[in-house]
């Protein structure tokens, strides 16, 4: 909002949101700091009202969650869709106030898509991006394939990451394998460990219910 008469500064606003305002999660280790719309931000406990202090994902941010690694370093993961069809996960570096550096992207493998182009079907693998020079950009070097059928993905409804990072929204759990020099997450998907679930879990339940069970 500006003043017409001077052309002076007078406020800003932010929204809608999306619907639902989906995307949106808490720091946990610190309240008053949270992500969503793709941005961070920095809640005033005294007004109740929050000022942006980052815009760090221009994609789509539908769910979020937040992680740490060693030493306390915090991470949020990103996935850009929701319930249509299977999503690629970011997972992004808090490295100072309202400021990310991508380090790790996992990419859904399947084996059809929709007429809209959305992955569907059954997950075959997962293509995995960690950053190893800190240049935020893919090198053929950090890129790993994997193919394996695990049963779902990990996002959909909802997005099952625990904060130690470790994703379990398929019949495997999906753990962290080791951190690249520049503290990026790395996942081997031969070493995932499949959970003890009844093979047809996911005809059951709705809304997302079915995913890590």
């Amino acid at each position: 909002c500006w003043n017409a008469g001077d052309g002076s500064f007078v406020k800003e606003f932010f929204g809608p949101t999306a619907y639902g305002a989906l995307g949106g999660a808490i720091s946990p280790v610190d309240p008053q700091v949270m992500v969503g719309s793709g941005c961070e931000w920095r809640l005033d406990p005294e007004t109740g009202r929050a000022k942006c202090t980052g815009l760090f994902h221009r994609g789509n941010m539908s769910n979020s969650r937040f992680g740490q690694g060693p030493g306390g370093r915090l991470y949020v993961a990103v996935a850009e869709g929701w319930i249509h069809g299977f999503n690629t996960v970011l997972i992004y570096e808090r490295v100072g106030e309202g400021r990310y550096e991508l380090r790790t992207r996992i990419e859904p493998k399947s084996d059809k898509t929709n007429e809209e182009g959305w992955l569907v079907g059954d997950i075959t693998g997962a293509r995995i991006w960690s950053d190893a020079n800190n240049d935020q950009r893919e090198q053929a070097s950090e890129v790993r394939d994997y193919d394996i059928a695990l049963g779902g993905w990990i996002t959909g409804w909802y997005m099952s990451m625990t904060q130690k990072m470790t994703f379990y929204g398929c019949l495997y759990r999906i753990d962290p394998t080791g951190w690249t020099a520049c503290g990026a997450p790395l996942y081997d998907l031969s070493k995932a460990k499949k959970m003890p679930a009844p093979e047809d879990i996911l005809r059951r339940g709705g809304m997302g219910s079915k995913r890590g069970c």
